[in-house]
């Protein structure tokens, strides 16, 4: 189940990019996904639900988009 290291790291940035512009809260998440890379969004979007914190509100989504490829990024982070 590397979708929990993956989505852990996802955190970390977000946590750097919350401090780094000041957010209160992150309403939204976009990540985009490589099909090569092997990874059940199902999973992900469990992972995301059991390991995000503040500033995450509770109603966060988690948003993912599957492009031909090995790409792993966010594309977005929404919050205020």
């Amino acid at each position: 189940m590397h979708e929990f290291s993956l989505i852990a790291s996802i955190l970390s940035i977000i946590d750097d990019q919350v401090r780094e512009h000041q957010l209160k809260q992150v309403d939204k998440v976009k990540l985009i996904i490589g099909s090569h890379r092997m990874v059940h969004f199902e999973t992900l979007t469990f992972a995301f639900d059991q390991l995000r914190r503040e500033p995450l509100s509770r109603e966060a989504v988690l948003e993912m988009e599957e492009r031909e490829g090995f790409d792993f990024y966010i594309e977005y982070i929404e919050g205020e």
